[in-house]
This record gives structure tokens, sequence and C-alpha cells, in this order.
């Protein structure tokens, strides 16, 4: 092997067929679920009756009684229509408008892909969701082939239990992730213009992926800073300084928008100081004073989840971190590790109150985290044992993350 072609993994599939597999592994392991509720995909909107009145949806859809629902039940009610301002509007009534309003692009894209025509809605959220599993498939592809990555490394990505939650959820985090890799890959390939415009993007998806932007734009400034005086100097840093524009606007008019209703309180509740949140709920897991089921053994079995869930991607996030200062003198994966890092900060002051308070909320949350770090991970090999435990790691959770779901959805309705 030539010096130019060591550590270049090899390409072993197109990666337009590397997200068809994604796409019909995800899709076989939402079928049980489709099945078992006559393939109604209003099932994964998780709709609930203390916001959801079933007598006054235009479409009928699954309503769980005595239920605050999940997320999913915002976003179908914004695809419905995405910038009506009633409250309640289509038997669907918002806890928090602005917050909810914040991540609009998912629900306008069912909106555009149903036509405006409420009973596909549910499919449109569904189906968006699976086809963008692909496209991350296929940008992580792409990614591990222009940064040098392991061969592995798109399929410890694919392995992240957040994707099959949310699938079976029909909340954001795939649509977000997708753009935030294509914004990336723009980004490597010095496409800036596009750059800007699908991290945009994904900010109007999932505001947290303005972090990873944020810091590739403070690595472009810094970068800028040190160069000589010239006319060109600042042109990648303002020309990736796009992508941060559009969501303050967007969160300027949401607030005038609703301005006759109180201030949301969600960020009080879901953040506090760095590391509080997970250390509470170690504790309480470990204690049992945190029962997440009245069933005796299956309560076992989820905190047995939560803390190997934790236990794992803590894990995760130290080998990461411990790579961060060699990544960060790489031109190819400086700016990388920079957006890993402010994403990082965020993600250490979650509260237990907030996105640790469930056994799967979590990895949600960490989404950005977790995909960015493997791509920040991956500029130096891993030894094989520890390669090893990582994918091990990541099957295990997501198969775990899968079976509750299968017990949510498929034994419980």
């Amino acid at each position: 092997m030539s010096p130019r072609t060591a550590g270049v993994p090899r390409r072993r599939c197109a990666p337009w067929v590397f997200a068809l597999v994604t796409i019909a592994a995800y899709g076989l392991l939402a079928l049980p679920i489709l099945a078992r509720h006559v393939f109604d995909s209003s099932v994964f909107i998780v709709a609930g009756d203390r916001f959801v009145d079933a007598g006054r949806l235009v479409s009928p859809i699954i309503v769980q009684p005595h239920s605050d629902g999940y997320d999913g039940q915002f976003y179908y009610r914004m695809a419905l229509a995405p910038l009506d301002q009633d409250q309640p509007a289509f038997g669907i009534r918002f806890d928090r408008p602005v917050s909810r309003m914040r991540r609009i692009l998912y629900p306008v894209l069912a909106w555009g892909a149903s036509l405006g025509r409420a009973q596909l809605v549910p499919a449109a959220l569904f189906l968006l969701n699976l086809f963008g599993l692909g496209a991350v498939g296929m940008s992580t592809l792409r990614l591990a082939v222009r940064l040098r990555l392991p061969e592995w490394t798109p399929f410890a990505i694919m392995l992240w239990p957040g994707f099959i939650i949310a699938l079976t959820h029909d909340t954001a985090e795939i649509i977000s992730a997708a753009l935030l890799l294509w914004a990336v890959d723009s980004y490597l390939a010095k496409r800036l213009l596009c750059f800007g415009v699908l991290g945009a993007l994904a900010t109007l998806t999932r505001e947290t992926s303005i972090l990873v932007l944020g810091g590739i734009v403070c690595f472009e400034i810094a970068g800028a800073a040190r160069q000589a005086p010239g006319a060109g100097r600042w042109r990648r840093a303002l020309l990736c300084g796009l992508s941060l524009i559009p969501l303050p606007l967007w969160w300027a008019v949401l607030h005038l928008a609703w301005s006759q209703l109180p201030r949301d309180a969600d960020v009080a509740h879901d953040l506090g100081l760095p590391l509080l949140g997970v250390a509470t709920m170690l504790r309480d897991t470990l204690t049992g004073v945190r029962q997440l089921s009245p069933i005796p053994g299956l309560d076992i079995g989820l905190r047995a989840f939560a803390l190997g869930g934790a236990a794992w991607l803590l894990g995760f996030i130290a080998f990461v971190v411990m790579r961060t200062p060699a990544a960060l003198r790489r031109p190819a994966t400086g700016a990388l590790a920079a957006g890993w890092l402010a994403v990082l900060a965020l993600m250490s002051t979650l509260t237990a109150r907030g996105p640790w308070v469930e056994p799967t909320a979590y990895f949600r949350a960490f989404t950005e985290c977790y995909i960015v770090g493997y791509l920040v991970l991956g500029h130096q090999r891993a030894p094989r044992l520890l390669a090893g435990i990582m994918l091990i790691g990541g099957a295990v959770a997501s198969i775990g993350a899968w079976g509750l779901s299968f017990l949510q959805f498929g034994l419980g309705g």
C-alpha cells in the first residue's frame, strides 16, 4: 500500500446503496409496531388527550387516554397549518407555543409532503423521518470517505439509539441531523454558501444545531484573525456566519406573534449546573428513588437500561474529549471539534427534570453531540477493542430503545 493510500478507508458501497440499506433496516424495525396498529402511522404521533381533543380533530388519529402525549403531537399540529396562531386549533392545544414553533421546518416539510391534506400528515411525518435516515446514512458514508475515517464509522453513527426513538415518536432530530451533516459535507468541500443555507435550515429544524455551526464559525474567525491582512481575509467566516442569522430572526418573529402569552419556562426547566443533572439521575436510579415503572420487574429493567445507556454515552464523550485537542490542530477536523465542544457545553447542563428524566429522552438530546463526536473521534484510529466496545454498546442501546418502543406501542396499544 502506498503512503498516499495508507489509512484511507475503502469505499465498500456507494452512498445511495448505504442509504437504501439504512431505510430498509429502520423500516423493518418500525414494521412490527405499524402492523400491530393496522398500519396506522398516527400511532407514532403519540397524541395524549390532555392536549388533543379527539372529537375536534379534522382527521382521526390515535389518541392515548389520560396522557400528556409526546412532542410528535405538536409537530402534527403545526403540520396541519404551520403558521396558524389559533390556540387551540384543529382540536390540539400547544403547551408552549413559542418553544414548539421554533422547530418549524420538519412540520413545514410534512405539510408540503401531505399537500395540506390532514389525513396524509401522519404518514408524511413518519416517511420524512424514514427517508431522512437514508439521507443521514448517505452523508455519513460521504464524510467517512472525505475525512478518511475508519470504515465502521458510518455504521456506528447509524446505531445511534436516538434515531429509532425519533422515528417512532415523530420528532425532528433525524431531519436536523441530515441537514447538519449535509452542511458539514458542504463546508469540507468548500461550498460555503451551501453550508450557510443548509446550516440555517438545520437550526430551524432543531435549534441546538446552531451550537455546532457557531463553533465552526468561531474556528473560521480565529483562523482569519491569524492571517495577514487582505481583501479576502474574512470571506470564509462571513459566508459561514450566514447559517447563524435565520434562527434568531425566526425567534423574534415568534415572540412578536405570541407576545400576549407569558414567556415559556422550558429553558429553566431543562438547564442547570454542569454535570449536576446526570449525577442526580444516576444517583436516583441507582438508589431506587427514581422509579420508572410500577411493575417491579419492568422497573428494574428500565433502570438497568438507563444506567447502561448513560454509562456508554458518557464513556463515548470522555473518549472524544481525549481526542479533541489533536483534532483541533488538524485543518480537516478542527472546525468540527470546535463545534462539538460548543454542543457538549450545553449538553453538560441538562437537568434530571429535563432530558435526563426518561431512560430514552437524553438520547434524542445528545444527537448532534454523538454524530459530530464520531466525526471528531475518527481522525485517529481507535484501538480495536475500544472500537468494538463502542459498536457493541451502540447496538445494545439501539436494541433496547427499539424494545422500549415496541413495549409502548406494540404491547401497550
